[in-house]
């Protein structure tokens, strides 16, 4: 199961139970080891940027995604403080990683350097893959098919006129490469079903044995 499918452990973890658990050092990542992208999201406590973080001596660069939260944000510093207090104990192949933080100084800021989550959200694979494929955007088709690797893209669509069909045609390739990885087809009760339930079974059983609730 690729890790975006997986369950992360700032949205699926409760508050509670991290003094009962013993905490792994936070890793102090050097500024100059993260390359900041593109903005890819941005939360209730603060954007969310793509970017590469340089490991260590021969160990290349990795793909990340980066939480930035300002100084001062007292709220949103509280709750990146809860997310890594929990994620500090966790370390599970269906959980995203942790890879460290960092104080930027000079912008004033908080960097929480994570895994990055390529598919993003089940909610979004669902949403392309649910319902009629008449109503699924093009874009979020073609983002989603980029992220799952397809060979081609096929052209969105999105120019207007005509009946649409080349933006059916993403839909139907994301649909068919979601098909290809889960071994079934989305929604319904079938292979790819079972293979999320497991995945999440599996995240969630991780997390009680750390004491960490979700909600």
């Amino acid at each position: 199961m690729p890790a975006s499918l997986d369950v992360s452990a700032s949205e699926a973890a409760a508050r509670g139970g991290a003094s009962a658990q013993q905490q792994r050092p936070i890793t102090a990542l050097d500024i100059s080891s993260i390359t900041m992208g593109k903005k890819i999201g941005k939360g209730a406590h603060g954007l969310v940027k793509r970017g590469k973080l340089r490991l260590g001596e021969g160990g290349g660069d990795v793909d990340v995604a980066i939480k930035i939260v300002p100084y001062d944000d007292p709220e949103s510093s509280t709750a990146l403080q809860r997310d890594l207090s929990i994620l500090g104990r966790l370390s599970h192949p269906r959980i995203v990683h942790l890879f460290g933080t960092c104080d930027n100084e000079e912008d004033e800021v908080v960097l929480a350097v994570l895994e990055l989550c390529e598919i993003g959200s089940l909610e979004r694979i669902i949403d392309v893959c649910a319902g009629d494929e008449a109503n699924v955007g093009a874009g979020a088709a073609t983002a989603l098919l980029k992220a799952l690797g397809g060979d081609e893209v096929p052209p969105d669509g999105s120019g207007g006129g005509g009946g649409g069909g080349s933006a059916l045609s993403v839909v139907r390739a994301a649909r068919q490469r979601v098909t290809q990885l889960l071994g079934g087809p989305l929604p319904g009760i079938g292979s790819a079903f079972f293979r999320i339930v497991c995945d999440v079974a599996d995240a969630l059983a991780y997390l009680h044995s750390k004491q960490v609730v979700h909600s």
